[in-house]
């Protein structure tokens, strides 16, 4: 193993190390010295990966937020619903936060301490921004390729992100809560209507073509 290998290797040991004690202590309740102690590490060494606990948490949220950003990139370009991903590729990036859940349980943190300290509001707050581009840039690509009707695509960007964190923190109160079923059915609505309306205006220049 090389030395960046190791080092690589030691931080994402750290990392899970977090995620473990946050979710299951909270992140205020968490100490750095736990966090070395379940990775195996001297507290000092921890300092030669990340400058605080603060650092530690914002490589985690920065982790999960690739890995969901690639995904959606992922469905688009290998065009695996069409239109229809504006409400079907939710259910893939839900079964795969399934497979983690303490991704979702770590967002909830976020969003309560995000109210308590201004520099994680404003890590989530880019969090966002950068969410709501890769969306927007999809939803515009399918208004300019003729498929959605013309649309703000960065309200509806927001829309599906506020729907989504909305159910995942409803979620962790009621269990029973579908997040899929009612983010599907919801952005079902809003595909058809954008579709419909498409076609709509399609056939009207058609007409008037004639």
């Amino acid at each position: 193993m090389t030395k960046h290998q190791t080092r690589d290797y030691r931080r994402e040991q750290v990392l899970d190390s977090a995620l473990k004690l946050f979710v299951k202590h909270g992140y205020e309740d968490s100490t750095v010295e736990e966090i070395s102690r379940d990775a195996g590490l001297s507290k000092g060494s921890i300092y030669w990966y990340f400058d605080s606990k603060l650092d530690i948490l914002f490589a985690l949220t920065d982790r999960y937020v690739a890995q969901s950003q690639s995904e959606v990139v992922r469905l688009a370009a290998a065009d695996k619903y069409g239109t229809e991903a504006l409400f079907k590729s939710h259910r893939d990036l839900h079964r795969a936060g399934e497979k983690d859940p303490n991704r979702e349980k770590l967002l909830s943190q976020l969003m309560g301490l995000a109210a308590r300290y201004p520099e994680i509001r404003d890590k989530m707050r880019e969090y966002y921004r950068q969410w709501d581009n890769v969306v927007t840039e999809l939803i515009q690509r399918a208004v300019e390729g003729g498929r959605f009707a013309p649309v703000d695509a960065k309200c509806i960007s927001q829309a599906i992100s506020a729907l989504y964190d909305g159910l995942c923190m409803r979620q962790q109160i009621d269990p029973k809560v579908d997040v899929i079923a009612v983010i599907e059915t919801t952005m079902k609505l809003v595909h058809d209507a954008l579709t419909q309306h498409a076609h709509s205006q399609q056939k009207v220049a058609v007409k008037e073509m004639i």
